[in-house]
């Protein structure tokens, strides 16, 4: 690795670093593509918000707890999507809500072509789980 390239990792890492500090959530890649031949968006989204597998996804958000921001590629008409998703390793009793970021929920910043994915724990607070989603 090169020298400049050593210090452009060291000031990204370093910047990443503060911004976790103060909160604030930064996109995810779309991850490896993901094997769904039959569906518009699939995703593997990580309880942290990154994504391990995606096929059709611009963008997946995490702005605090418990809350996902799902930004879909090339979807012609967001109200006619159907999304589905599917906690993974969750504790029992937890459940996952999906909304097509309608006010007054706008935790992601009215960007259109999103969904907003939900993930409770058995007392219905926020907690953070991994979770699969997936529009036919």
């Amino acid at each position: 690795m090169s020298r400049k390239s050593k210090v452009l990792a060291g000031v990204s890492a370093s910047i990443a670093l503060a911004a976790a500090a103060a909160g604030i959530a930064f996109a995810a890649a779309p991850g490896a593509p993901a094997s769904a031949p039959h569906a518009q968006a699939a995703a593997w989204v990580n309880s942290d918000g990154t994504v391990r597998y995606s096929q059709g996804i611009a963008q997946v958000t995490h702005p605090s707890t418990g809350r996902y921001c799902v930004t879909l590629s090339d979807v012609k008409d967001i109200n006619a999507v159907i999304p589905v998703a599917t906690l993974v390793h969750a504790a029992n009793g937890s459940s996952i809500t999906l909304t097509r970021n309608a006010p007054p929920q706008n935790l992601c910043n009215g960007t259109p072509d999103t969904i907003l994915v939900n993930t409770h724990d058995k007392d219905g607070a926020f907690q953070n789980y991994s979770f699969d989603f997936v529009t036919p």
